[in-house]
């Protein structure tokens, strides 16, 4: 039976010193796109041997390639959590704006015709109401109606130009509880940021869980 332990430095005529290098370099090199193949063929005619020892910047070259693509993905992470950061932020945009009466600073948080959608269960049913932006802007601008609409523990998700937000909430009318639910936002980003483009929300006047951020202030 043939032995199928033999050595690469064996089977590959190379030199065991070249052996353990080749080795040292397959996964840096698989990591630059090149095969193992053709890394052996290179070792077989001595080239890269050749460049190793007329430039060792090249060794130091490719053994950087894992601490390069690390960067790299740490990168891109800290930038989907700068734009995560982005999407939640023009959701509790509107909210502060809904608490301050501002209808220009909640105009700045959706489109222009953003779709208002709110469910709730009743004895006879659900029941969906949908809200134009004009009544939507109407009731934030009521002296008589003062509201406060708290998030938290949301779930925020992007892709590209669009953007969820799925969230916890509960919502105080004139200093009242009025109810709780989830709120489903759908994001867009423009020209000039992030803009809702759409809010689903359940209202659940009972069944409600205290809220993590305690009592709103007074």
């Amino acid at each position: 039976m043939i032995n199928q332990a033999i050595p690469l430095c064996l089977s590959y005529r190379l030199d065991c010193f070249t052996h353990d290098l080749f080795y040292g370099l397959v996964t840096p090199a698989r990591m630059l796109g090149l095969s193992v193949a053709f890394l052996t063929m290179m070792f077989q005619r001595r080239i890269l041997m050749k460049n190793l020892w007329v430039n060792p910047l090249l060794v130091v070259a490719i053994l950087s390639v894992p601490t390069i693509a690390a960067g790299q993905v740490e990168n891109r992470e800290n930038a989907l959590a700068t734009e995560e950061s982005h999407v939640l932020g023009t959701v509790q945009k509107l909210f502060d704006a809904m608490a301050a009466r501002d209808t220009v600073a909640a105009a700045l948080a959706v489109i222009d015709d953003v779709s208002l959608v709110s469910t709730a269960e009743t004895v006879d049913g659900p029941v969906v109401n949908k809200m134009d932006r004009a009544t939507f802007f109407a009731s934030i601008a009521s002296p008589s109606n003062s509201m406060l609409e708290r998030m938290w523990d949301a779930t925020v998700r992007v892709h590209g130009g669009i953007a969820t937000v799925w969230t916890p909430y509960d919502f105080h009318r004139n200093g009242e509880f009025s109810h709780c639910g989830i709120d489903a936002a759908n994001l867009v980003r423009t020209k000039d940021g992030w803009r809702i483009a759409s809010l689903v929300w359940t209202a659940e006047p009972t069944g409600c869980s205290p809220s993590p951020l305690g009592p709103p202030p007074n």
